[in-house]
């Protein structure tokens, strides 16, 4: 916290305790009677073994399970690796540059989805409510063969009525790697496609770039086409930035009449200085 305080945080009880540098250097040779001492080991930051962080956890766990279902959707993120280099970048700008890329196993993915199974089904009465399972990343396609894979396993669990019938199957991707076989495959596995497109060329160019710093609007809107022709109801992913809010009723404009989409979904994004919500409220009439 500063030069002679430090924040002892407890991660499962979610306790912080504030204790000076001085004291905590001498915490091994303070007497365990010490009222500080005792307020630690109370607050569950001293311990006397790591059981007692294990019983914790126990009756946490417990607890949390008995409480009703509110689990309706699943992130499942594929990779942290991605073929674009947009400037915005949440995950790419904060990975080292020498770091490996991650990629989700299949086998993983398949836990994933049976852990999330279990959780909604502690609650029959609410199980048919409608869930959603959600593939992300990085760019999730470039662990296509996974991604194909976990889709099979969860139109099978849904045939078998495992996983409920309402269940809706969500891919959110820039769109880069489709290939018509593979918008054959989304389509016949109904799985709803959001495409990362933040409105007419110049918005979208303004941060979406490739690593070589090249544009990529024109092969997004080329893969959009290419779903669309495959009978996919193409939804958009926008960000909207300090830059791009400037421009929102084109973008909207854009979206719904040029590009013809069905949904859109805004993620704000404000660096240096806050964004009011009501600045960016629109109302789509029919």
């Amino acid at each position: 916290v500063s030069n002679n305080i430090v924040a002892l945080y407890h991660s499962i009880n979610i306790k912080t305790v504030f204790v000076s540098s001085k004291f905590l250097g001498q915490l091994d040779v303070l007497d365990k009677n010490n009222a500080s001492v005792v307020s630690l080991r109370n607050s569950g930051i001293l311990i006397e073994s790591s059981d007692d962080d294990d019983n914790l956890l126990d009756k946490v766990i417990k607890s949390l399970i008995s409480l009703p279902s509110s689990v309706s959707v699943m992130y499942l993120l594929l990779t942290d690796a991605c073929n674009l280099a947009c400037d915005y970048c949440f995950i790419e700008n904060q990975i080292p540059k020498d770091k490996n890329r991650i990629f989700m196993s299949v086998e993983l993915v398949k836990k994933s989805v049976d852990f999330f199974t279990k959780a909604i089904r502690r609650h029959q009465k609410n199980f048919e409510n409608k869930k959603t399972i959600i593939f992300y990343g990085g760019e999730p396609l470039m662990n296509k063969n996974v991604f194909m894979e976990a889709v099979r396993y969860i139109v099978d669990l849904k045939r078998e009525g495992v996983l409920p019938k309402l269940l809706s199957i969500n891919l959110v991707s820039n769109g880069l790697f489709f290939t018509p076989e593979l918008a054959d495959f989304v389509y016949e596995h109904s799985v709803n496609v959001s495409i990362s497109l933040d409105g007419d060329e110049v918005a979208n160019n303004l941060h979406r770039r490739d690593f070589n710093g090249e544009p990529v609007f024109d092969c997004v809107m080329e893969k959009i086409k290419l779903l669309k022709s495959k009978g996919i109801s193409v939804g958009i992913s926008c960000t909207i930035n300090e830059e791009t809010i400037k421009k929102q009723n084109e973008i909207i404009e854009f979206l719904i009449d040029r590009v013809g989409v069905k949904s859109l979904g805004f993620n704000i994004l404000a660096r240096g200085h806050s964004i009011k919500l009501k600045d960016i409220c629109f109302t789509l009439t029919n």
